[in-house]
């Protein structure tokens, strides 16, 4: 569970939402281009979360509001900082924040549905609160805005425009790889990367173009904007978009749709982060289809036998029948005494000690999965497998630059959560890609300083064993689970093991 209830965030995400719009709005009207404007603001608020230490997604709710704050800002008025143009910039900012606002809320009840990890979300959100604030003038108002100036999609449409998704795939790939660098750092430094490729395509490419005398003068922009597209993308989860070529392909989707869209929604803020969004959600959509057509989808029946059997299962992919039917596999093995395999490695000694719960440490932990759309879908049935046997006290670290950090969790206390922090070329990672096999510990093992360093000494009083399961990509470790056995009865903790090992064997340590 989180350490501060959503419900005291939610009035400063809607704050930091709100400075957002109306400071990009601000800087436009001293002449900043719209996108050099969100940069900044981006970067200043950055560097205040990252200065104050706030690591509650703060900086991204100003980020958010920045993209509503990239509208054409004459449609807010004819004259700037007449009161009509005030009054309407503090309207479409306090929407912009409250539909912020709201989109954190239904993702901490509803995690599954807001596509976490998804490069463009925050720009599809601004985008949503601009068409609400245009609409809502044409019905109240009657003051229609112009968004679609043109009906050939294609006029205006130049040779050199060919160049748009080069353009793209750069923003693309760099803020991939300012990302990657920044990762083991908090959230806000995401932000800054972002922001930090948009300044940079702002600038020097609107500034190269305009030099160029055959050229019209607004191509350098219409690069600036495709540039600034691409490093949405690039902002995409590893478990999203996972290799280069990934982003790559991403990237050349975004600048195709900034082509087709040039004269869609004109002036609409956020309209370059709905489209990196699709473009993502595209690319997800295809190698999810590739994937089937390659591989297949397990027939659950199959699985079933051989699980009971204890043939491998071969590795395809899965669905919700499956995870379904694994449970009810197991359950049935159970009822039918059958063993699953495991080797004769010894856990060792364990001495049972003194146990202590309080009721606020009980109230702290939780049942929810903390950022389970970030876990990638063939690792969901292993959390399925988890709580069969009831460990619902873990955590995911999935490899960044340096280290590997905390992806997702459950059960386990802020306090543990905040150390969880293993470096790529520390002892255990590199047992772990030496070994290639779970590490289990007991009793003694429970008590040294990797596990009392980092694991709350209540939880650490509760539990029982501990398992260090590795995940791999070829040869590669992406990711390690920390899995802790709280059952009181040392046997059954034991059983939950081998039983975690099998599955382990089979179906994802191939």
């Amino acid at each position: 569970m989180e350490k501060n209830h959503i419900f005291n965030k939610l009035p400063l995400y809607f704050l930091y939402c709100f400075i957002g719009c109306i400071g990009t709005i601000y800087f436009q009207v001293i002449e900043c281009n719209a996108i050099v404007a969100s940069s900044l603001v981006g970067i200043i608020i950055a560097f205040f979360t990252i200065t104050i230490g706030d690591e509650n997604h703060y900086s991204w709710a100003a980020f958010c509001g920045s993209f509503a704050g990239m509208l054409a800002i004459n449609n807010l008025s004819y004259y700037y900082l007449t009161y009509t143009f005030l009054i309407n910039a503090t309207i479409l900012s306090v929407l912009c924040g409250l539909l912020y606002a709201l989109v954190e809320y239904i993702a901490y009840k509803f995690p599954r549905i807001l596509f976490d990890g998804y490069g463009g979300k925050l720009g599809t959100t601004a985008f949503i609160s601009v068409l609400i604030f245009y609409l809502a003038n044409w019905f109240l108002f009657k003051d229609p805005t112009e968004i679609f100036p043109h009906a050939d999609l294609f006029f205006g449409l130049q040779w050199y425009h060919v160049f748009i998704p080069v353009s793209a795939i750069c923003g693309s790939l760099i803020s991939m790889e300012i990302k990657n660098t920044v990762s083991s750092l908090n959230d806000n430094y995401k932000v800054l990367t972002v922001a930090t490729t948009g300044i940079m395509g702002g600038i020097l490419l609107n500034n190269f173009f305009a030099q160029i005398p055959f050229i019209r003068i607004d191509f350098g922009h219409e690069m600036a904007a495709a540039w600034y597209t691409g490093a949405f993308v690039g902002m995409s989860s590893y478990f999203v978009l996972m290799l280069k070529r990934d982003y790559f392909i991403a990237g050349t989707i975004s600048g195709i749709l900034f082509i087709l869209s040039r004269n869609l929604f004109v002036g609409v803020g956020g309209k370059l982060g709905f489209l990196s969004f699709l473009a993502v959600l595209i690319m997800r959509i295809s190698l999810s289809a590739l994937k089937i057509i390659k591989d297949g989808k397990k027939v659950p029946d199959k699985v079933l036998k051989t699980l009971q059997s204890g043939e491998s299962v071969d590795n395809k992919l899965v669905d919700d029948a499956y995870a379904q039917k694994l449970v009810e596999s197991l359950m049935q093995a159970q009822a039918d005494g059958v063993e699953l395999q495991t080797d004769t490695e010894e856990l060792g000694n364990y001495v049972i000690g003194e146990k202590m719960e309080t009721a606020d440490y009980q109230q702290e932990l939780g049942n929810q999965i903390i950022n389970e759309d970030s876990i990638p879908p063939n690792l969901r049935e292993f959390i399925d497998m988890l709580h069969f046997v009831n460990i619902q006290h873990w955590v995911f670290l999935h490899r960044e630059t340096g280290v590997y950090t905390t992806l997702a969790y459950q059960g386990l206390t802020y306090n543990t959560i905040s150390k969880m922090q293993f470096r790529r070329k520390g002892n255990l990672v590199q047992t772990l890609e030496r070994e290639k096999r779970i590490l289990v510990f007991t009793s003694d093992g429970i008590s040294q300083k990797i596990f009392t360093s980092r694991i709350d000494p209540q939880e650490l009083m509760l539990t029982t064993l501990i398992s260090i399961v590795p995940i791999f990509e070829g040869e590669t470790l992406q990711g390690i689970f920390f899995l802790l056995d709280q059952d009181q009865v040392i046997e059954t903790a034991k059983n939950n093991y081998r039983n975690i090992k099998q599955y382990y064997l089979q179906e994802i340590f191939k």
